[in-house]
């Protein structure tokens, strides 16, 4: 079962040549940024004191 799954993953690798749009990532990034905007405002909690 294990090796079957290693080969369907090699497979998959192999036959997975699809590259991105130009610019796609910078589109990506720009949306996320509105979407998701930095707050900057107190913190609830610390790792370190």
């Amino acid at each position: 079962m294990a090796q079957d799954l290693k080969k369907l993953f090699e497979n998959e690798q192999k036959m997975s040549n699809d590259k991105m749009p130009e610019g796609h990532e910078l589109r990506f990034i720009n949306k996320l940024d509105q979407a998701l905007p930095e707050r900057p405002g107190k913190r609830w909690f610390t790792l370190f004191n």
